[in-house]
């Protein structure tokens, strides 16, 4: 497996779980604006995730090769 599909691997498991939180929030006696900064929240991480994934791996968001330490424009 090459690293463009380990990302989208990994993306599918994010976003597999981002939809598992998104469930319980709603399962929940929470206020609509609380399950909104919930999910927005979550959103952050998901996007945080993701970010730290492509770095570690080594790719830009293209999947063009960066260097180790090397920031990932967001």
């Amino acid at each position: 497996m090459n690293k463009a599909e380990k990302i989208v691997q990994i993306q599918k498991e994010v976003e597999r779980l981002s939809l598992s939180a998104r469930g319980i929030a709603r399962g929940t006696a929470l206020t609509p604006n609380t399950v909104l900064g919930v999910l927005r929240g979550e959103e952050k991480v998901q996007e945080a995730t993701v970010n730290l994934i492509w770095f570690f791996l080594g790719l830009d968001h293209d999947c063009t090769p960066t260097k180790v330490g090397q920031s990932v424009p967001a």
